[in-house]
């Protein structure tokens, strides 16, 4: 909650994972503070959603979890 009523939530997208159609690979994106999004550097793709959700539960660099 920020400056809002009490029990009152916000909900903000910052993961955005896209599936290449031809490979199978999995590409994994961060929202900057300005909303644009970019690829996440330490590991960018993932050969399946469990790889890349296991890349951003681990959050190398706090982009996704601050």
């Amino acid at each position: 909650m920020w400056r809002g009523s009490p029990g009152k939530f916000t909900r903000s997208p910052f993961v955005r994972l896209r599936q290449a159609k031809t490979t199978g690979i999995w590409k994994i994106y961060w929202r900057r503070q300005t909303g644009k999004w970019e690829l996440y550097a330490p590991a960018s793709t993932a050969k399946n959603i469990m790889v890349a959700m296991a890349i951003i539960e681990a959050d190398q660099y706090g982009c996704f979890f601050g």
